[in-house]
């Protein structure tokens, strides 16, 4: 465990990089361009911090809750994300390249011009996110939900989305793996290159 002596040099240093700070409550702070990569912060919680610019590449922070945070260009790259709450967050301009987000939680999430590449977000919950401009590419979607989303103006190349989860509880195939896109907002500016069958519900 770390002691006081200890924080207060993490803290004024803006660094906690390679810490084990497992089920650590940071509810609220300001850690804004703080360095978090390598770190252990499984179960943490983040809810309602000030993050922005900071730098998780290569944490692990399975189960942590990130509810209402700041997060606003904060790298997340090779990090390890299943079971995040994200919800109500924002996250504009957050990069996630390598990332495991499995059963991750993006609901009402702000994402403008996020950057999803080649990562993996099989079962992640992104309904009602707002994802205009997002780059979604070499990732894998299967088993995700973005019921009711903003995607106007967002790019998915190379997406894998077979298996995704529909609103009545049927899951998308190989012959309509678009479905999951039901009731979406989608531009003409919307990019889906390399996927077949785009059906927008009305």
């Amino acid at each position: 465990m770390m002691n006081l002596k200890n924080l207060a040099w993490h803290l004024k240093h803006h660094t906690f990089r390679g810490e084990c700070l497992r089920n650590a409550d940071w509810t609220g702070c300001i850690l804004t361009e703080f360095d978090f990569s390598q770190a252990d912060l499984t179960g943490a919680n983040f809810r309602g911090a000030d993050l922005r610019g900071s730098n998780f590449s290569g944490a692990n922070l399975t189960g942590a809750n990130l509810s209402q945070s700041q997060l606003q260009q904060t790298d997340f790259s090779q990090a390890v994300l299943d079971n995040v709450d994200f919800s109500h967050a924002q996250l504009e301009r957050a990069s996630f390249r390598g990332t495991r987000l499995n059963w991750a939680n993006f609901s009402y999430a702000e994402l403008d011009a996020v950057v999803f590449s080649r990562s993996d977000l099989r079962h992640t919950n992104f309904r009602m996110a707002l994802l205009s401009r997002a780059h979604i590419v070499c990732t894998d979607i299967a088993g995700a939900s973005f019921y009711e989303a903003e995607l106007c103006g967002a790019n998915l190349r190379n997406v894998h989305c077979y298996g995704i989860r529909l609103p009545n509880g049927k899951q998308t195939s190989k012959l309509e793996p678009l479905q999951v896109f039901t009731r979406c907002a989608i531009s003409h500016r919307s990019n889906f290159v390399d996927l077949k069958q785009l059906q927008s519900a009305s």
